[in-house]
């Protein structure tokens, strides 16, 4: 290669990059360290990032989220959101003992969700004998829906009057704390049951 096709190439591959770096544009990243005042640690393709300014609605930020990255001309780099891990979709919980989807026609089947924004979501109504004052596990989360935090809330039930309480441990195990007795035709409804999982 002659001396002259070399200069060529390198000016061409100069010419190239700084177009790139000027251009206004997207790219995919990964989070590589989770800051204090709202920005994050990334890596590109092209490198490492340091402290970039994330949205708010990207509100649980972690280390090894896929995220997309909008990138100025004027140097500002601002990340957006997290790519969907195909976790935000509701899924079956896995029905434990004697515990069953209810199976009204209107009433949702017991289902559980991750969210963007760092909450754990239960879904659904599930009947089952239980004694009161007693904890009983009712199912367990799907594969893929796991929390890092105890998750815990109180929900509506077929006694007249009473309420239920229900946590989500972070093994996955979903247990009943009822404040009376069920039958087995007794039902609870875990709509409204969310607490933070990362």
């Amino acid at each position: 290669m002659t001396m002259q096709k070399r200069l060529a190439d390198a000016v061409s591959k100069s010419a190239t990059t700084a177009v790139t770096q000027q251009s206004a544009t997207w790219l995919l990243a990964t989070v590589t360290a989770v800051n204090t005042g709202g920005t994050v640690d990334i890596t590109t393709a092209t490198g490492p990032v340091s402290a970039v300014r994330r949205l708010r609605s990207y509100a649980a930020p972690i280390v090894g989220d896929v995220v997309r990255v909008d990138r100025k001309a004027d140097g500002n780099w601002l990340v957006t959101g997290a790519l969907s891990a195909g976790i935000s979709d509701w899924q079956a919980l896995t029905m434990s003992g004697s515990f069953t989807a209810n199976g009204g026609t209107s009433d949702p089947p017991p289902m559980a969700r991750l969210t963007t924004d760092g909450l754990l979501q239960l879904s659904g109504v599930v009947k089952g004998a239980a004694t009161a004052g007693t904890a009983i596990q009712f199912a367990t989360l799907p594969a893929g829906v796991t929390t890092s935090y105890w998750v815990r809330g109180t929900v509506q039930t077929s006694s007249v009057g009473q309420l239920a309480g229900i946590d989500v441990s972070p093994s996955g195990v979903c247990r009943l704390l009822p404040v009376a007795n069920h039958g087995a035709s007794g039902w609870f409804q875990l709509d409204g049951v969310q607490g933070r999982y990362r």
